[in-house]
């Protein structure tokens, strides 16, 4: 299925490339730069999807496992380390996102690697939150107690018997949060601190195209769609999820 996606794909490049051509050799007239530009801005575009969306995936994984990991931990032990987590969220999410993360940026330096771990570090709390109310309802279940009964670990209890019970909590709020990562990702390299230029990204296109936005709207406007889309697309994929793995959402 995926091999005829990408020759249906490439094919259709190909048409497309064709006929561009012939327009441009009969009546000197460039389809594919009246609407992108040119076909380097497309290029770039394309290129540039990559980018956004490897960083928003990593940086979900990332928050995902720090997320899942303290909110496991918190759920399951309570009392005083409950405490210490839930203040260290509740300070987390004290100051504004994007503010946090421009801060963050500041102090570890312009870079990929530094970008996946602002990113992370901005949206861990929701996904432990949901998951240390998740482990606090599950830690009473009874095959919890018949393990405990049966000498398991604390550290089997956690990763064998509550954690695979969250998974598609888990599951849905990497997909949800995959969009506001691209979108976080895209306002700091539009404010250039994120991706540096020559590397493209959709936020540093934007950034760039200001100034042809006078006589060349369109560096702007197609990079912007392109945001939309994406986080359209991912919000209403993760309703879906959402709405699939919820048994009580199904009753």
């Amino acid at each position: 299925m995926g091999n005829k996606f990408f020759q249906y794909f490439a094919l259709t490049v190909a048409v497309i490339g064709a006929v561009n051509w012939g327009l441009i050799g009969f009546f000197n007239f460039n389809l594919v730069a009246m609407i992108f530009g040119s076909m380097s801005w497309l290029s770039r575009i394309i290129y540039g999807s990559r980018v956004s969306l490897s960083i928003g995936i990593v940086a979900q994984v990332v928050a995902s496992l720090v997320g899942v990991t303290l909110g496991a931990v918190a759920g399951y032990y309570g009392g005083r380390i409950d405490s210490v987590i839930s203040r260290i969220m509740e300070i987390f999410q004290a100051f504004p996102d994007l503010i946090f993360a421009m801060a963050i940026m500041t102090f570890l330096g312009k870079g990929v690697l530094n970008l996946f771990i602002a990113l992370g570090l901005l949206t861990w709390v929701r996904t432990a939150r949901m998951i240390r109310g998740s482990v606090m309802q599950l830690k009473e279940k009874e095959y919890i107690e018949a393990s405990r009964a049966c000498g398991a670990s604390t550290f089997w209890i956690i990763t064998k018997g509550l954690v695979p019970n969250c998974l598609s909590t888990i599951i849905v709020l990497v997909t949800l949060g995959i969009p506001n990562a691209i979108m976080y990702e895209a306002s700091l390299s539009f404010l250039g601190i994120g991706i540096q230029p020559p590397t493209p990204s959709w936020g540093n296109m934007i950034s760039a195209a200001q100034t042809f936005i006078s006589y060349r709207p369109v560096y702007s406007i197609v990079p912007g769609v392109a945001i939309m889309i994406t986080v359209i697309a991912f919000n209403i994929f993760g309703d879906g999820l959402r709405d699939a793995l919820d048994p009580k959402l199904k009753n």
